[in-house]
């Protein structure tokens, strides 16, 4: 019979991308590994997810609150509704596997209930809620800066999980690289003579990088071509990229 893991994590890609590396890496090791994925229908995990080919099942979002509000006092009742449909899912797996965000607190408490063994990985230098409730569950604790691994005993550090397709470009030959270079700036419109910028901070879009770089090109007379990753939300006019 194969061995079923579940992947939690959601919300943003930078839950949501180590998780789809990890899970890429153990069906290299064993194609025969069911492997599901835990998240909500509201993040980025419903866009992402299904697009790798893995199976995505969600459970309720279930937000901490910040302040005291009708929200904080639903919170507990939300927060147990969720673990228990949580599982559901999870009850009889091999194994979960979390990465931080909304919902991996509640897959934690799941799987605790459900007597599942539980890993984790903490990409940021700041640990989360959901990371930082679910360690004291995990028999494996993976860390990606070296303050974490500092301040969590026991936990291993790992760096970040990538898609293997990125690692691959570091082992290309500087012929190979440049050729990969024409190709994909072509693919994407850009002149591979001039040169390029990649600005990205966060899945969801960054209102203070998105400003800073419109104020940039509506003031700048530099020769360069930016790709820039705004989220799904723009969140400054079109009219100041270019």
């Amino acid at each position: 019979m194969a061995r079923r893991i579940i992947l939690a994590g959601g919300g943003t890609a930078g839950h949501i991308e180590p998780a789809l590396a990890v899970a890429d890496a153990l069906r290299k090791i064993d194609s025969k590994l069911e492997l599901e994925f835990l998240g909500t229908s509201s993040g980025l995990e419903q866009l992402l997810v299904p697009q790798r080919g893995y199976l995505l099942r969600t459970i309720p979002k279930v937000v901490l609150p910040r302040k005291i509000s009708l929200s904080a006092i639903l919170f507990p009742l939300k927060l147990i509704g969720g673990v228990f449909k949580a599982r559901k899912i999870v009850k009889g797996a091999d194994l979960l596997i979390g990465f931080g965000g909304f919902v991996s607190a509640t897959a934690y408490l799941a799987a605790r209930l459900a007597w599942v063994s539980i890993a984790l990985h903490e990409a940021n230098a700041r640990p989360g809620w959901a990371n930082r409730l679910g360690r004291h569950f995990a028999k494996v604790v993976a860390v990606n800066f070296e303050n974490v691994r500092s301040d969590w005993s026991g936990s291993i550090l790992t760096g970040m999980p990538i898609r293997k397709a990125i690692t691959e470009v570091a082992h290309l030959s500087e012929t190979e690289r440049k050729k990969f270079r024409e190709l994909h700036a072509t693919t994407w419109g850009f002149d591979s003579s001039r040169p390029i910028v990649a600005i990205f901070g966060g899945s969801q879009g960054s209102l203070q990088i998105n400003e800073a770089v419109a104020s940039y090109l509506k003031n700048s007379d530099r020769e360069i071509q930016i790709l820039h990753a705004v989220g799904q939300s723009l969140v400054v006019h079109k009219d100041h990229f270019r």
